[in-house]
């Protein structure tokens, strides 16, 4: 007497090779899914609308505007809590950007579909606030020719000696005083930019009027419509050369007169290295604008070009001090915030970073020679991190990396899913992807479950996704429509098993299926159709006489969940 049973369905594993596989593993399973070894079918998408062709990046904002583009945009909501802006920040196409509710979605209405508007934002401006490149200029203004008007200009009070004018008097009683001043734009949101180069050193009395010129240069693509100028000098007397807050006036103002004393001023002037971020002044940044865009919990943005990655300051995304910036070892591919920090995915190996400050960032490699292929393979999960190599799926979990598909491909299987091309989503922790050939021709898509190792192919294929913490969807974009991921009817699943070796002294008669679905089952012998047959649940059949052979395979499809398939050579071996 004997028997097989599968209570106990899987994944496939091609680098085992369809005669060694184990009972229940699959040589072919798509739209799979494997709940406690049950074998299931997915559901299928929910087009939800419509959108653009050539569409490659989504994000919903607020629950509210989905923002597409044409480019392999990353987007990061706004760190500043309670943004009363609505800004969003996006890198990854010519320049690093942001968009805000007031500007960026001219022309959305909700009751329209995603295609019939223009792409959002509709408005957008570069991050970051470039400094004044022009120095201002001063001119110290003659004292009154009045005595009473000078003693009342510099608080003093004039005795003049026979034949004395002022400026002798002045000259005996009291020292002049030297400063140097710089300017600041700011933007129409309140972000201040590093300070213009410094003015020239001038002397002049405490009180005596300066009239300050502010040139209006280097400030392009930046929105001051409604925007300020701050002024700055250097107190008299100051133990350090800081420069302390003079005046704010609007931006369309070039010239100031400054009648503010010494013991007047303000606070110091903070944002001395609030740069732009890497953009596309090559002058500047010879590695191209940020290509990438992730959120550290402590507030702060990071990016990488070239093998720079680079902080903004905490809660002050558009400031970007380049003495914070980290150079790799490797050039970098792409980033991902994890528990132990940024994993940095690079051509070479993975490292990671870690600090809880731009100021106190360290990298450090892990023992790995897996390079990241895919920026967009980068997937956090659980505290891990998954990407795409060339040999399989990488997971790093604390200082740890492994290759974590070792057992399912060989590198030359692997390769068949074009990890170069993988980007991916994570959903009830699985590792979700898509890939595609650089023609276009070959496209599909993939799960794999990081808990249980089970690998299973999709019969379809997404440009771009986004999953909503709002509402914990994954939405799609497939060619023309969004569609919600598993939220749609019920697909049909295809599972096929390994070789299983048939033995001369066994022949089965007998087969069962516990099943809540009608299966469609199809057996072959030495790869000929032996027997096929649409099969309701718990039905026990007998099979064809004359069984021989090398080798059988079984397959199976249907909608529903299928429990067991039993295989016996008597009725007696079907029972559990």
């Amino acid at each position: 007497m004997a028997n097989l049973k599968f209570d106990n369905f899987t994944g496939i594993f091609p680098r085992q090779g369809a005669k060694r596989l184990p009972l229940g593993a699959a040589t072919v399973a798509k739209d799979c899914e494997f709940d406690s070894g049950r074998l299931h079918s997915i559901k299928g998408t929910l087009d939800v609308d419509n959108v653009d062709t050539g569409t490659t990046a989504i994000y919903k904002l607020r629950d509210k505007y989905w923002l597409t583009s044409d480019e392999d945009l990353f987007y990061v909501d706004s760190p500043v809590v309670q943004d009363s802006h609505g800004r969003v920040y996006f890198a990854g196409g010519d320049y690093p950007a942001y968009a805000t509710d007031s500007t960026g979605y001219s022309g959305w209405s909700a009751s329209s579909d995603i295609d019939a508007m223009a792409r959002m934002p509709s408005l957008y401006y570069k991050l970051g606030v470039p400094a004044p490149t022009g120095a201002p200029t001063v001119t110290v203004n003659s004292l009154p020719a009045a005595e009473a008007d000078v003693e009342a200009l510099l608080g003093v009070s004039i005795t003049l000696t026979d034949g004395q004018t002022i400026s002798q008097w002045l000259k005996a009683n009291l020292s002049k005083v030297a400063t140097a001043y710089v300017y600041t734009f700011v933007s129409d949101y309140g972000e201040e930019s590093a300070p213009s180069p410094v003015s020239a050193i001038y002397e002049y009395y405490d009180g005596q009027t300066k009239t300050i010129g502010l040139p209006s240069t280097g400030a392009s693509g930046v929105p001051l419509s409604s925007g300020k100028k701050r002024i700055y000098r250097v107190a008299t007397g100051s133990s350090s050369s800081e420069y302390l807050f003079v005046a704010e006036v609007n931006y369309s103002v070039t010239s100031y007169t400054d009648t503010t004393l010494d013991s007047q001023l303000a606070e110091p002037l903070t944002s001395t290295f609030y740069y732009p971020p890497p953009n596309d002044d090559s002058s500047t940044n010879p590695s191209g604008p940020l290509k990438s865009l992730v959120l550290h919990p402590q507030g702060f943005l990071v990016g990488h070009t070239g093998r720079t990655i680079a902080f903004s300051e905490p809660y002050l995304p558009h400031a970007w001090d380049p003495s914070n910036q980290i150079t790799c070892p490797a050039d970098v591919v792409g980033l991902c915030v994890f528990s132990n920090g940024i994993l940095v995915g690079t051509t070479d190996k993975p490292y990671v970073v870690t600090g809880t400050s731009p100021s106190t960032m360290d990298i450090y490699p892990l023992e790995s020679e897996q390079p990241c292929v895919s920026q967009r393979s980068m997937v956090e999960i659980g505290g891990s991190v998954l990407f795409a190599s060339y040999e399989g799926l990488v997971a790093v979990s604390g200082n740890r990396s492994e290759v974590v598909t070792t057992k399912h491909f060989t590198r030359d299987q692997w390769s068949n899913y074009y990890p170069e091309s993988i980007h991916a989503y994570t959903l009830d922790n699985r590792y979700i992807g898509f890939y595609t050939n650089s023609s276009g021709t070959v496209k599909g898509g993939f799960i794999f479950d990081v808990a249980t190792g089970r690998f299973s192919e999709l019969s379809f294929y997404a440009e771009a996704g986004y999953v909503n913490p709002k509402d914990d969807v994954l939405y799609l974009v497939e060619g023309t429509k969004l569609t919600k991921f598993e939220r749609g009817t019920i697909k049909e699943y295809t599972w096929k098993s390994g070789e299983i070796r048939l033995h001369n002294s066994v022949l089965f008669q007998r087969f069962k299926i516990e099943a809540d679905h009608t299966v469609s089952m199809r057996i072959q012998v030495d790869g000929k159709d032996y027997f096929a047959r649409t099969v309701v649940d718990s039905d026990e059949m007998l099979l064809p006489s004359g069984m021989r052979g090398e080798y059988f395979t079984v397959e199976f499809k249907g909608k529903g969940y299928l429990d067991l398939f039993a295989i016996a050579d008597e009725a007696l071996e079907l029972e559990p």
